[in-house]
C-alpha cells in the first residue's frame, strides 16, 4: 500500500487491472498509477468535501494524475507535465462512490498479498475508512466557463504574421486560495482555439488544449534565439499533438516559419528577419498569460504559468533589442573632440625619457626588498605613487615602493578588486562595493550594485577631463553601472543587448562598448549617454582598438568570414568597412596610421596590416606570436610582440619585415607570465618572460637581465626612477633599483 508494498508484488492483478481500466479507459495500458494509498487519501477528501481538486505526481516519470470532484463525480486527468504537456486522458468522468470501491478492492487486494512487515496500521486504517466512506452531496456548483478572446481577432494590416486564441477559462474568486505556490499543469490544459494570420489569411491551428502548443512555440523560439547568438544555422520540427511548427534559421539570420493545423494545411513564411518571425510567438504567449491571470488571480501563483512568463520576457527583450538597436551617429562630436585635446598621443605614450648606458648590458639592477602575500592576485596589484597595493580574496594591503613597509592591512573578503582613481574599489560576492582612501585604507563610501552572473566582473576607471571620477563596473547579467569614486552613488547604468560578454575600450572621455552581439556603443562616461552605436550584420566579440581619432572594431561570422571596422572617434561614421578572408583572433591594434590584424590563413596565423584611411591591405607577414596570446606594444616605427613562446619580435610598421628578434625564455621547460606587456620607461624597453629583460627598442640588443630570475613576473610595473616592481600569483613580490654605474669622463 506505500511503495515499498507497490515494488513488493507484481504490477499487474486483477483488482490492480480493473483499476487501471477504470481510470484511465480501455485504450490507456502499461500506465503507472499512484501509491494506493495517496490515491485512498484523495478519493476520501473528495468525497467528505475537504478538498475540490487534488494532484498526484507519479514517482518514476513526469506523468501526473488530477483529480476534480464535480457533483457525485470525479473528473481524472492523466498527463506528461514534463517540459511540454502531453495529454493522455482528459476530464474522464467517473462515479466517485465507484471509484472509491474500486479502488479499495485493489487495495484490499494489495494488501492480502503482501507480507505483514510491510502493512501498516496507518494504511489499513484509511482502506477501512474507504469501504466505510459516504459521499457527501457537493456544496459547489458547476463552475462557469466564460469565453476568452485575445491576439489577432483579425488579420493584421502591416505584419506578415500574427497569432490569435480563444480560451474556456473557469474565472476564480480573485485571489489565491493559500500562500504557497506550486506548478499545477491540469489548470492550464483548458480548451481553446489557436489560429494564424499570414499576409491576411487565416489559418486554424489547434482545436481543443492551447497551452501544450503555445509552450512548444516557445520551446522553438528558444532554439533559434540561442542558436542565433551561438552564429549557427538551424533547422528543427516540433509538434504538439495535431499541431506542428518547423523554424529554420540560416547563416544570413533568414528565419523560415512552418505551421500546421488539424487540417493538414501548413503554412510556410520562407525569409523573415528574427522579430518578425519570433515577436509574434511571444506576444501570443504574453497575452495568454496574461488572459489566464486576468480571468484567475489564483493563477498568479501558479509556477507554470510563471516560469513561461519569465521565458518570454527575456526572450523578448533578446529579440526586440535585436531588431531596434539600428546605427545613428553623433550629429554634434565637437564635444566629444574638444575634451579630448588634452589628451596625449601615441607617440607621446611609448617614447620614454632619459638615456641608456653606452654599453650593452649597462643597465643593472639589484633587488632591494622581497615581501610574501598569501593568496595574491596578479590582476588586482597596482603600482599608486610612492605604494604597492595589493589584493586578496580575503585581504588587501599598501606596501611602501621604496622599502616594501607595511603601511596599511584591510581583512575583506571580496572578488574583484580596482583603482578608481586615488581610491580602491572593492566588490564582494553579494553585489557590495566599498571604496577606501589609499591613504591609509579606510572605507569612506560604501554602495551596493547587483551580483555579477554569466560572466566575470569587470571594471577599469572612467574619469577624463571635465568629468566626475566614475567607476564603470558590470553588473548583473547584461548592465553596467558607474559609480561615483567620491560618494559611492550610481551615476548611471547601460543595458546591453544581448547576453552581457562585455569588452569595454576607453579612450578619453568614451567608453566603446561591445557586448557579445552585433552592435558597438560610444557611451559619454560623463552622462551615461550613448553618443553613438553601430549595428552590424555580424557579432562582435572582440575589444575595438583606439587610435587618436579612429577606432577599430571586427565584426565576425565565427569561423567563417569577417569584417574590419574603422570609425571616426567622436562621430560614430564609418570610415571604412573591409570584408577579412578569416576571423581575427585577438583584438586589432592600431596604430596612427595602421590597423594589424592576426588571423589563421590555412594552418598559420598571419598579420595583415590595413591603412586607417582607407582600409587598403598594407603588408602581411607571419604572424610572431600576437595571435597566440602575445601582447605587443608601439614603439617609434616598431611593433615589438613579446610572445608566450618565450621570444620577442620588432616589425618594422611600413613594410611588416622583421628588425629583430630577442630570445628570452625556454619555451619547453619555462612558465609563462600571466600577463606580457612590454613597457617602455627611460629609453629602454623591459620584456615579463620567465624573467624580466631589459633591450634597447630599436635593435633588440640586451642592457640588463636577466632581473628577478627567481620569480614568474605575472605583474610587473617600473616607475619614474627605473625601479622595477614584480609580483607572482604564488605570492612574491620584489622590487629591483638600478645600480648606479660609473663613466670615464675625459676633460
Amino acid at each position: 500500500m506505500t511503495g515499498l508494498l507497490a515494488e513488493a508484488l507484481p504490477m499487474q492483478r486483477p483488482c490492480h487491472e480493473e483499476l487501471s481500466k477504470h481510470l484511465l479507459g480501455p485504450g490507456v495500458t502499461g500506465s503507472e498509477l499512484p501509491p494506493l494509498t495517496d490515491l485512498l487519501a484523495v478519493l476520501l477528501a473528495l468525497a467528505e468535501g475537504t478538498r475540490r481538486k487534488a494532484l498526484l505526481p507519479l514517482a518514476s516519470s513526469t506523468g501526473e494524475f488530477a483529480f476534480v470532484r464535480r457533483g457525485e463525480q470525479v473528473l481524472v486527468s492523466y498527463y506528461d507535465g514534463g517540459p511540454v504537456p502531453q495529454i493522455f486522458v482528459r476530464d474522464r468522468p467517473l462515479e466517485l462512490a465507484e471509484l472509491l470501491a474500486v479502488a479499495s478492492a485493489a487495495a484490499i487486494e494489495q494488501s492480502t498479498l503482501a507480507s505483514s512487515t510491510v502493512n501498516d496500521p496507518a494504511s489499513l486504517l484509511i482502506v477501512e475508512r474507504a469501504q466505510r466512506a459516504i459521499v457527501k452531496p457537493d456544496p459547489q456548483p458547476a463552475p462557469v466557463v466564460v469565453k476568452r478572446q485575445a491576439g489577432a481577432l483579425e488579420p493584421p494590416r502591416d505584419a506578415p504574421l500574427a497569432f490569435g486564441f480563444s480560451a474556456k477559462l473557469t474565472p476564480g474568486e480573485g485571489h489565491a486560495i493559500d500562500a504557497g505556490t506550486r506548478a499545477d499543469v491540469h489548470a492550464l490544459l483548458f480548451d481553446g482555439e489557436l489560429w494564424s494570420f499570414a499576409h491576411g489569411r487565416r489559418i486554424p491551428l489547434v482545436r481543443g488544449p492551447i497551452f501544450p502548443a503555445i509552450v512548444r512555440m516557445i520551446s522553438a523560439t528558444r532554439r533559434v534565439v540561442e542558436a542565433w547568438e551561438a552564429q549557427r544555422p538551424i533547422s528543427l520540427k516540433l509538434k504538439a499533438g495535431e499541431f506542428g511548427i518547423a523554424l529554420g534559421l540560416d547563416r544570413q539570420g533568414a528565419v523560415r516559419v512552418t505551421l500546421a493545423g488539424p487540417s493538414g494545411e501548413a503554412l510556410t513564411l520562407p525569409a523573415l528577419d528574427l522579430s518578425t518571425a519570433l515577436l509574434p510567438i511571444l506576444r501570443v504567449a504574453s497575452d495568454l498569460a496574461r488572459t489566464v491571470v486576468a480571468t484567475d488571480r489564483a493563477q498568479s501563483k501558479n509556477l507554470r504559468l510563471c516560469a513561461l512568463r519569465d521565458e518570454v520576457r527575456a526572450l523578448r527583450r533578446i529579440v526586440r533589442t535585436r531588431s531596434v538597436q539600428k546605427s545613428f551617429v553623433n550629429r554634434d562630436p565637437e564635444l566629444l573632440r574638444a575634451s579630448a585635446l588634452g589628451l596625449p598621443r601615441e607617440r607621446d605614450l611609448v617614447t620614454g625619457v632619459g638615456s641608456l648606458p653606452a654599453s650593452s648590458g649597462g643597465l643593472r639592477l639589484s633587488l632591494r626588498w622581497r615581501a610574501e602575500v598569501d593568496g595574491l592576485d596578479a590582476a588586482s596589484t597596482f603600482l599608486c605613487g610612492d605604494r604597492i597595493v595589493l589584493a586578496s580574496p580575503r585581504a588587501q594591503l599598501a606596501l611602501a615602493r621604496e622599502d616594501g613597509e607595511l603601511l596599511w592591512m584591510r581583512e575583506s573578503s571580496t572578488i574583484a578588486t580596482f583603482m578608481a582613481g586615488t581610491a580602491l574599489l572593492c566588490a564582494s560576492a553579494d553585489g557590495e562595493l566599498t571604496l577606501s582612501d589609499l591613504e591609509d585604507g579606510e572605507v569612506y563610501a560604501r554602495t551596493r550594485i547587483a551580483p555579477r552572473t554569466g560572466g566575470p566582473m569587470l571594471g577599469l576607471f572612467a574619469g577624463a577631463r571635465g568629468t566626475p571620477p566614475l567607476a564603470v563596473l558590470t553588473e548583473g547579467r547584461d548592465r553596467l553601472v558607474a559609480v561615483d569614486a567620491r560618494t559611492g552613488a550610481a551615476r548611471w547604468r547601460f543595458r546591453a543587448h544581448s547576453r552581457g560578454d562585455f569588452r569595454l575600450t576607453r579612450a578619453g572621455r568614451i567608453l566603446l562598448v561591445v557586448s557579445g552581439d552585433s552592435s558597438l556603443d560610444a557611451i559619454d562616461v560623463a552622462t551615461g549617454e550613448v553618443a553613438w552605436r553601430w549595428s552590424d550584420l555580424d557579432r562582435m566579440s572582440l575589444s575595438p582598438s583606439v587610435t587618436r581619432e579612429r577606432a577599430i572594431a571586427v565584426a565576425s561570422q565565427g569561423s567563417g568570414a569577417s569584417a574590419l571596422l574603422c570609425f571616426d572617434l567622436f562621430s560614430g561614421q564609418c570610415v571604412f568597412r573591409r570584408e577579412l578572408e578569416a576571423s581575427p583572433v585577438v583584438s586589432p591594434v592600431a596604430t596612427e596610421q595602421l590597423a594589424i590584424v592576426s588571423s589563421h590563413q590555412g594552418t598559420q596565423l598571419t598579420l595583415t596590416a590595413y591603412e586607417l584611411a582607407d582600409g587598403k591591405e598594407r603588408w602581411r607577414v607571419r604572424d610572431p606570436g600576437l595571435g597566440e596570446g602575445g601582447a605587443a606594444l608601439v614603439v617609434d616605427q616598431s611593433l615589438v610582440i613579446n610572445a608566450p613562446s618565450g621570444c620577442a619580435h620588432a616589425l618594422d610598421l611600413a613594410t611588416g619585415e622583421r628588425r629583430w628578434e630577442q630570445r628570452l625564455a625556454d619555451p619547453t621547460r619555462d612558465d609563462v607570465p600571466r600577463r606580457l606587456e612590454p613597457v617602455l620607461r627611460g629609453g629602454a624597453l623591459f620584456l615579463p618572460s620567465a624573467n624580466v629583460h631589459v633591450v634597447r627598442p630599436h635593435d633588440g640588443s640586451l642592457i640588463g637581465g636577466p632581473v628577478a630570475d627567481r620569480i614568474i613576473p605575472d605583474f610587473m610595473r617600473v616607475d619614474e626612477r627605473g625601479w622595477l616592481y614584480v609580483a607572482e600569483e604564488s605570492g612574491i613580490v620584489e622590487a629591483h633599483a638600478p645600480i648606479p654605474t660609473l663613466r670615464l669622463v675625459k676633460s
